[in-house]
């Protein structure tokens, strides 16, 4: 058998089916792309510009990690490239894109579980669809954030193989090729799901083994194999052409688990235990959960969703449970805990990205676990059976009502200040610092802003004067980093650079962990405060930046005469005598 024969009666197609669409289907679609586009008007956050910036850089040549630092996966950079195509160089048309690109996502997700599972089976999606689009800015799932993006993907994953299960249909290589993808992308997108994803691969082989005990030979073996390597095949193909292999290597793997994972006990040497750690969070887990199942007695009304996703959670264990399908309960079990790898499903709040994808696997349970427990209960099943799903019901619905009503508060509440204009919504607006850098350096020029300014990057003209765009406390660690950092800086010294020194990160002092970086501006650069002609000093003149301008604006001594004759004529600066 080859790559793309038959598998039982199944025929391997690298393409949809011809599927009919409803007019109620094409109807919750409008108002899924309805949803995200409201969303798309809401927050900013530093992580998504971090992507916004790559996904821009990647479109101009400048790769991830050899062309610029990064400790995150690449996959959001590329995702992020690709809307830019159609969006152009501008953060709201982006955000309205992505917002299509989801709804669309979501769409043709379902469409494909449909023609896997039939459309009775699978209608309860339509009906996430909606959900997730109320929901998203609550957790920040309407922008491109690694996290939220992997949210996506596994909550695919994950309503596929609860439909696999719950309907017993025979995995075939399509449906591998697909859960391959996804699963590799969210690896290479965030390296923190990497135990769900491996557990997935595991249950991905126990289903082709289990559907196919009695028709396997070597080659089908190999095939699988072949299907589950490729994705990472042509990464590494992509870092070898491009000469990113080792800085993949030190900034994605080594200097996360050296100097950025914070919730790993005891950490000594920067070295991790994975099967500690492993550990760990099952721990961590099951401790949270276990607090969450006793406040269900509190009704806990004006604050119920994290009770609500641990009530539907357990309400889904114990109907498949009831239903004899271990292999799914136990899959359950293990999506719930690994997907809060360094999330916390007891003190999860509103901006939680890193919980997306337990919110997800949670909301899908919801929608579902509602109609298989009525659907359930209208069987002939033993009284003690149905007691029990009763009482499970009762406390899904009372508490989904609750979660869905404040959800929906919260939604049409961002969404009519914004409309009425009492709240803040998102604008392609950047620091009046963006404007003196684009005053004093040319797109040929070399440029630095820092310690963590993604989106004023994003508009700045010039070029990045060393693949360290950013100053992160690990970075203060890592004599490597500093020793290329300082080597690159020095051979494209930027006529301007703005080190904001008041901006902690993690509580952490830039000017600290940054030292050398001082040292290097100390010996090259002088402030605005510094310099002096005669008996003549200039101070700045704008008074709304985030970088304070006397102190944060460094310029290079050797383009200083120029730079401040520049700043002179477009209104700047403002020259005043000096006192002695």
């Amino acid at each position: 058998m080859n790559l793309f024969t038959k598998v039982g009666n199944n025929k391997i197609l690298i393409r949809l089916k011809s599927i009919r669409i409803s007019g109620f289907e094409w109807v919750i679609f409008a108002i899924t792309l309805i949803l995200f586009y409201i969303n798309a008007f809401h927050e900013t956050y530093p992580d998504e510009f971090d992507n916004l910036l790559g996904g821009w850089y990647i479109l101009h040549g400048v790769l991830p990690f050899s062309g610029f630092f990064s400790h995150h996966g690449p996959v959001a950079y590329f995702v992020s490239a690709f809307v830019q195509i159609f969006s152009g160089h501008s953060f709201v048309r982006f955000r309205v894109v992505y917002g299509i690109f989801l709804s669309l996502f979501i769409f043709l997700w379902y469409l494909y579980l449909k023609s896997r599972f039939g459309v009775i089976a699978t209608k309860f999606y339509l009906y996430f669809s909606l959900l997730i689009g109320i929901a998203a800015t609550y957790f920040w799932a309407h922008m491109l954030i690694a996290d939220s993006l992997s949210g996506y993907l596994m909550g695919a994953i994950f309503v596929f193989f609860l439909l696999k299960y719950i309907y017993k249909e025979k995995i075939n290589f399509r449906d591998i090729w697909i859960i391959s993808i996804f699963n590799a992308l969210t690896v290479l997108n965030t390296l923190t799901d990497i135990y769900l994803c491996a557990f997935i691969y595991f249950f991905l082989l126990l289903a082709y083994f289990q559907d196919y005990r009695n028709n396997l030979n070597l080659k089908k073996i190999v095939n699988l194999f072949i299907i589950l390597a490729i994705p990472y095949v042509v990464f590494m193909i992509y870092l070898l052409l491009t000469g990113s292999l080792s800085d993949y290597i030190y900034q994605s793997i080594i200097f996360n688990e050296k100097y950025y994972i914070y919730n790993y006990p005891n950490l000594h040497n920067g070295h991790i235990n994975p099967i500690r750690f492993a550990i760990v969070m099952a721990y961590n887990f099951y401790s949270n959960f276990y607090t969450l199942l006793v406040q269900v007695k509190n009704f806990n009304f004006p604050f119920p969703l994290n009770i609500t996703l641990a009530v539907v959670d357990l309400s889904l264990l114990v109907y498949v449970f009831f239903r004899r399908n271990y292999s799914l309960f136990v899959f359950i079990i293990i999506f719930m805990i690994y997907s809060n790898a360094r999330s916390n499903p007891l003190n999860s709040g509103e901006t939680d990205y890193q919980s997306s994808v337990y919110i997800f696997m949670s909301l899908i349970s919801l929608v579902y676990v509602l109609s298989a427990l009525y659907n359930e209960l209208h069987l002939q099943i033993a009284l003690g059976k149905k007691i029990i799903l009763s009482g499970l019901l009762s406390l899904c619905l009372i508490y989904s009502f609750f979660s869905i009503a404040m959800l929906t508060d919260r939604f049409l509440g961002k969404a009519y200040g914004k409309y009425m204009g009492t709240a803040p919504r998102i604008y392609d607006t950047y620091d009046p610092a963006v404007n003196i850098n684009n005053a004093v350096s040319g797109p040929n020029d070399y440029i630095w802003m820092g310690p963590l300014d993604f989106q004023d990057y994003y508009y700045a003209t010039g070029k990045l004067a060393s693949k360290y765009h950013i100053l992160i406390p690990g970075m203060g660690k890592s004599q490597r980093i500093q020793n290329s950092f300082i080597s690159e800086i020095s051979a494209h010294k930027p006529k301007v650079i703005f080190f904001q020194r008041g901006y902690f990160i993690l509580g952490s002092d830039p000017t600290k962990y940054g030292s050398y970086f001082m040292n290097f501006l100390n010996s090259n650069y002088i402030t605005l405060s510094q310099y002096q002609q005669g008996n003549i000093r200039y101070t700045s003149t704008i008074q709304n930046s985030k970088y304070s301008l006397d102190i944060d604006m460094f310029i290079n001594k050797d383009d200083v005469n120029s730079v401040i004759t520049t700043l002179l004529n477009d209104n700047f600066i403002k020259p005043m005598y000096a006192t002695h």
